[in-house]
């Protein structure tokens, strides 16, 4: 046959289909949708392909089991960048950029990794491998145990060494240029209390010569300190004596019985306050207050001065006593004068006498040679310490220091280093100027706009929109999300909802593709999809649509005015019955659908349009569906199997098959075509 076929019902051939090179495949509304030629399938480049089944594209005979969403990642990837929810493709150099976060459960083999400024090699990330808590290995980061201890250091060098117990395994610890050996620290070993050797045992001390402590007997050290009247033996003193005045007497010194008399006088013994000497006796000199009497010296006048009671008359006085009436910081304490100190203060009076106790965590501190002072840590952010004194530190590019005072360098402060931090009222700014001339804004939803060169305005909401160009007759409602005129998306468009109504007389889509069922990409959509058509003024419908139950397309039809689905419909459709299908041209092969039985059944309306029927050892019996159900239908029936029973096609109810109620297929491979006017069967 050449030209081209129409045909409004179905198609069966049990032969081949074949078109002439470059033949079309189409339908009434575009008759040119598949091109067939030698080994090549060509789709019109405005067609929509849509496979449905997984699986059902192969390649080379191998199915792609990939949806299309897994598709999609390569969709627009830029070499060597990381985009969301895209596929990664390194550049040319093999790198790729932009990565969030990275995880891996396997290993990550790298030459470097950068982490901001720092790189990390192999042999830097070698150091923590394989670390074990508490124990230090060559060429290994140390890791403290649990108890915050670690073993094994061979030598261990720091500035300054801070720990509660140290151990070497080797028999010295060298601090700076100094070596301690395990002899000279045994020295310090059992240190404590003990009773002294003097003839045997030793003392430390400090050689000003060599800055070094060292050992000294007690008998060189002796003989040493022994001076002017002295003598050592032994490491023991004794005091020496003439004998003449002076004797021991169980070590003591005393003046021997015969005393010192006046002979032993020299002129020297009489100082200041005294006369006589060298050979004669000492008389005390008085003046003032004082006075001689019987041989005593007594107080005479008002010696109490302020501060001070007498007690007796003027000119003889037994004592004097301290007025504490006019000196109330001080009081008796046993007879003794001392300080009164209110309680709860921070001076103190300890054997050494007045001090000042100071709050460890404060910022004051003692020092043995300035006395109290500031601590190291009382100087915060913007200041410096040394030696107790704080001074301001200055980063010496806009303030500068000038005899204790902190002034704005001459050079001034640059509108860079204010960086947004300055308040408009204090700035030399046009920009900020303006805005202060304009003021507050009068009412709610004013804009500022400017007016001109170096001036700013407030304009109503009407204004401003003139300014942006919507006119008065543009009706714009961004509260109910309404237009009465034109809009266009440049952007995206994405609709979050159960229902999207488009009111028009005709819809035009320049896409060529449309998905549908997207929202169910990755689990497999469980319903029927499509598109519906409501038709004439019973409103019946006529669908075309991919049947989910039966995994084919399907043309349907409502047959009693119940609609075939409503505004608000999200699962399988009732189809009622198909349609007719019309075409220009149908090429290629078409495949049909097959039903096979082999015991009694029924023939199916919805099934496949090919029957395969297997003998057994008795008769079956096929039952055809109604007549009134299939309307042009063809079956095409064949037997097949050595079973010894027979074949029978019965028709639905009273319906006849060439006006008999049955046919009966007795033979092996024998075979019959039926097909239905609506109301009977008839054997092609």
């Amino acid at each position: 046959m050449s030209g081209s076929l129409t045909q409004e019902g179905n198609i069966t051939g049990e032969g081949n289909l074949t078109l002439a090179n470059s033949g079309e495949i189409g339908c009434a509304a575009d008759a040119d949708l598949i091109t067939l030629a030698n080994q090549s399938v060509t789709f019109k480049d405005n067609a929509d392909v849509n496979i449905a089944k997984a699986g059902g594209l192969q390649l080379g005979g191998s199915a792609v089991t990939a949806n299309a969403a897994e598709i999609n990642v390569l969709d627009g990837v830029t070499a060597g960048t990381v985009a969301a929810s895209k596929a990664v493709v390194v550049d040319s150099d093999k790198d790729a950029s932009g990565f969030r976060n990275v995880t891996a459960t396997g290993n990550v083999t790298a030459g470097n990794f950068v982490i901001g400024s720092v790189s990390i090699n192999e042999t830097d990330l070698g150091k923590i491998d394989a670390i074990t808590n508490g124990t230090a290995a060559a060429n290994k980061a140390m890791v403290l145990d649990a108890s915050r201890n670690i073993d094994t250091i061979n030598i261990l060098s720091a500035s300054i060494l801070r720990c509660t117990t140290l151990s070497a395994s080797a028999d010295s610890i060298v601090i700076g240029s100094t070596t301690l050996s395990e002899a000279e620290l045994g020295l310090l070993d059992g240190f404590g209390d003990h009773a002294v050797a003097v003839n045997a045992d030793s003392v430390v001390i400090f050689d000003a010569g060599t800055s070094k402590f060292k050992r000294e007997s007690f008998a060189d050290l002796a003989g040493q300190m022994a001076g002017d009247g002295l003598a050592a033996s032994a490491g023991v003193f004794s005091v020496g004596v003439d004998d003449s005045t002076v004797e021991l007497n169980s070590d003591a010194l005393r003046v021997k019985a015969a005393g010192i008399n006046v002979s032993h006088l020299n002129a020297a013994v009489a100082g200041a306050g005294l006369t006589g000497g060298a050979g004669s006796a000492l008389d005390v000199q008085v003046s003032g207050a004082l006075k001689i009497a019987s041989d005593k010296v007594g107080i005479s006048g008002s010696i109490a001065g302020q501060g001070l009671q007498h007690l007796g008359g003027l000119d003889a006085i037994s004592s004097l006593k301290v007025d504490l009436a006019s000196n109330k910081g001080l009081h008796f304490d046993s007879d003794k004068l001392a300080v009164k100190l209110k309680a709860n203060t921070s001076i103190q009076v300890d054997a050494d006498g007045l001090k000042v106790e100071l709050d460890p965590n404060g910022g004051l501190e003692h020092n043995s040679t300035t006395g109290i002072r500031l601590k190291e840590t009382a100087a915060g952010a913007g200041l410096a310490h040394s030696n107790g004194v704080l001074s301001v530190s200055v980063d010496d590019s806009s303030i500068e220091i000038n005899v204790d005072t902190l002034r704005v360098k001459g050079s001034g402060i640059t509108n860079s280093m204010l960086a947004g931090s300055i308040t408009a009222n204090k700035m030399n700014n046009g920009i900020f100027a303006d805005l202060e001339a304009l003021g507050e804004a009068s009412s709610d939803g004013q804009f500022i706009v400017a007016t001109g060169a170096g001036a700013f305005a407030y304009e109503s909401g009407a204004t401003a929109r003139t300014s942006i160009g919507l006119g008065t007759t543009d009706n714009v409602s961004f509260a109910t999300g309404s237009f009465s005129g034109d809009l266009t998306v440049s952007g995206d468009l994405t609709v979050n909802g159960t229902t999207t109504t488009i009111s028009t007389t005709n819809l035009d889509v320049e896409d060529n593709l449309i998905l549908l069922g997207s929202g169910s990409q990755g689990a497999g959509h469980a319903n029927d999809m499509g598109l519906v058509f409501r038709t004439g003024n019973n409103h019946k419908d006529h669908g075309f649509i991919y049947d989910q139950s039966l995994e084919r397309f399907a043309v349907i039809k409502e047959a009693n005015n119940g609609d075939l689905m409503n505004a608000g419909a999200t699962g399988n459709l009732t189809i009622d019955a198909y349609a007719d299908l019309q075409v220009g041209t149908l090429i290629g092969a078409v495949a049909e659908s097959i039903q096979t039985f082999s015991a009694n059944g029924s023939i199916l309306a919805t099934a496949g349009t090919i029957v395969i029927a297997t003998r057994q050892g008795s008769d079956i019996t096929l039952t055809l569906p109604a007549a009134s159900t299939c309307q042009g239908k063809i079956f095409k029936v064949k037997v097949k199997g050595t079973g010894a029973g027979n074949v029978i096609i019965d028709g639905n109810s009273s319906e006849t098959i060439d006006t008999v109620p049955f046919i009966t297929l007795e033979s092996d491979l024998a075979a019959v075509g039926l097909i239905c006017d609506g109301s009977e069967w008839y054997v092609m």
